[in-house]
């Protein structure tokens, strides 16, 4: 029998360490760097730290916003992107129109187009829905959609009764263009995914039902422990009970309560995914000298008040089933076109094949907002945080690597 942990964890290391080391790294393509398959690094904590990407997912800038734990690799947090207050006051859909019409406004003060990353899906289809509730007609003429045959075949009637009729329509595939092109300001529906829950909860409730998903944390130690050793299997599998207690660490740090498998699975996406979400489609720009974060390039859900709405309404995420998921969303659709068949509609991945075949890099270091430099060599020792949690936890492991 395992000892379960009474839940009641102090904060841990993190931010401060990392912060007083990093040279200004935002990005760093984690697939070649930690997955096992791959891997290319052995500073201290990278086995450890690879686990990670066998529980979550391949390619993630991991920076963990509220400090409760370090990491192998020195990232600099980018300040507009840190975790905010709690705040109440915001209305999901008071929210998604205040965003338009700012990003509107923001164009028209440059003089620049433009251009959103439209996959058919429920977050972009938002974002077109909320372009169209705010813009005056003219303004309209101003915005470039990016899309993809998928694109139209996962919404054909939002793309013929709305798209096609009043924006001008490019390949999607022709993005790298216009990211970081100084004549468009480029925006992508990134980062909601993390306003709802996670992936990771599907594959938990294929395991275990839908409903251990809403059973409280506290009784799910174990449950999660051999979903964790499940998850990573072999040699990594070592590390999962030290994993799994550093991420209940994080949820006790939360400034709400977690108190269900859904909402951790929910937390760490949200606690230290956020930021690797909004940097990941820099590596594909082919304007890279003049890619400049919020001035040209942006994501429609990464402001504060929509984080300030997910960590005030958790209860809003999801009801019976998956097809109840982003409800929210959903609504703010269908009161738009209302079309009712939308509101059961399923997630699907898109953002896989516009990047597929495309050169990525080693890393993005940062000096200020419009000065991004492209490592496009494999990463040098100062780019490495030797003290950090996971070299910790491979100490602490009764049979390291």
């Amino acid at each position: 029998m395992i000892n379960t942990p009474a839940f009641n964890f102090k904060e841990g290391k993190g931010a401060k360490e990392t912060k007083e080391s990093c040279p200004g790294l935002i990005y760093y393509n984690s697939y070649d760097l930690f997955k096992l398959s791959t891997k290319k690094v052995t500073t201290p904590g990278s086995w450890a730290f690879a686990t990670y990407y066998d529980l979550f997912s391949s390619n993630i800038t991991v920076l963990d916003r509220t400090g409760t734990f370090s990491v192998p690799v020195a990232v600099a947090p980018l300040d507009f992107l840190a975790l905010p207050e709690l705040d109440s006051s915001h209305e999901f859909e008071a929210i998604c129109d205040a965003r338009a019409r700012a990003l509107l406004d923001q164009a028209l003060s440059q003089n620049r187009r433009i251009a959103v990353m439209y996959s058919g899906g429920i977050d972009s289809t938002l974002v077109l829905c909320a372009f169209l509730k705010v813009a005056r007609s003219n303004e309209l003429q101003r915005i470039t959609v990016l899309l993809s045959e998928a694109s139209i075949l996962e919404n054909p009637d939002f793309y013929h009764d709305h798209v096609l009729t009043h924006f001008e329509c490019v390949s999607s595939f022709r993005f790298p263009y216009y990211l970081g092109n100084p004549h468009y300001l480029f925006v992508s529906g990134e980062n909601a995914d993390q306003l709802f829950g996670s992936q990771v909860a599907q594959v938990f409730e294929v395991a275990y039902g839908f409903e251990a998903l809403f059973k409280p944390l506290v009784s799910m130690y174990e449950t999660l422990l051999a979903f964790f050793i499940a998850r990573v299997g072999g040699s990594s599998s070592q590390y999962a009970q030290a994993f799994l207690e550093m991420l209940l660490r994080l949820c006790a740090n939360a400034p709400i309560a977690i108190e269900t498998p859904y909402h951790f699975f929910w937390w760490i996406n949200f606690a230290t995914k956020w930021q690797s979400v909004y940097v990941r489609m820099l590596p594909y720009s082919a304007h890279r000298n003049t890619l400049a974060l919020e001035e040209n390039y942006t994501t429609f859900y990464s402001p504060p008040p929509f984080q300030q709405w997910s960590m005030a309404n958790t209860d809003q995420f999801i009801g019976h089933g998956f097809e109840t998921g982003k409800w929210v969303s959903k609504q703010y659709i269908y009161d738009f076109n209302h079309d009712a068949r939308y509101l059961k509609k399923l997630k699907q991945g898109s953002l896989q094949a516009m990047v597929r075949c495309k050169a990525n890099v080693f890393g993005i270091e940062l000096a200020n907002k419009a000065n991004l430099r492209f490592i496009t060599q494999p990463l040098g020792a100062q780019y490495f945080n030797i003290d950090n949690d996971f070299m910790r936890m491979e100490h602490a492991s009764k049979s390291p690597i």
